[in-house]
C-alpha cells in the first residue's frame, strides 16, 4: 500500500490528458501479447471518452508505504501469488516481488 500526500491541481488541457491515457494504456498492455493501443478504437470513441474525465496532477511532498503480499490471504493463495509473479509469460512478472512473497511462505513453515 502506498500513500501520497501533496499539492493536487485540475489539469484542464485535452492534449494533456489524452497523453495520461495513452502513457497509462501503454503502461499496463505493452508487457501482453497482444497489446491494444489508444490508437485502435475510433477517435470519435476516445474524443467522447475524454470529456468524461478530469485531469489532475499532484505536486507529491510526502510517500509513504508499505507491504501488503497477501499475508492475511491462506497460505494456498500467498504461494499463487509468488508463481504467478514469478512466472515470465504473466503480464506482472515480478522476480524481486515473487521472492519476497515466497520468503514470507517460507517464514510460515511453507515454500
Amino acid at each position: 500500500m502506498v500513500q501520497v500526500r501533496g499539492r493536487i491541481g485540475l489539469k484542464p488541457g485535452a492534449d494533456w490528458l489524452a497523453a495520461q491515457v495513452d502513457a497509462l494504456t501503454r503502461a499496463q498492455e505493452d508487457r501482453r501479447p497482444r497489446p491494444w493501443a489508444v490508437s485502435d478504437a475510433p477517435p470519435a470513441f476516445i474524443a467522447s471518452q475524454l470529456r468524461g474525465i478530469i485531469g489532475l496532477e499532484i505536486e507529491i511532498t510526502e510517500i509513504r508505504g508499505k507491504w501488503k503480499m497477501s499475508q492475511n490471504r491462506p497460505l494456498p493463495d500467498m504461494a499463487g501469488v509468488a508463481r504467478g509473479l514469478a512466472d515470465p509469460d504473466d503480464p506482472h512478472h515480478n522476480p524481486a516481488a515473487a521472492a519476497l512473497v515466497a520468503e514470507r511462505l517460507a517464514g510460515r513453515g511453507q515454500s
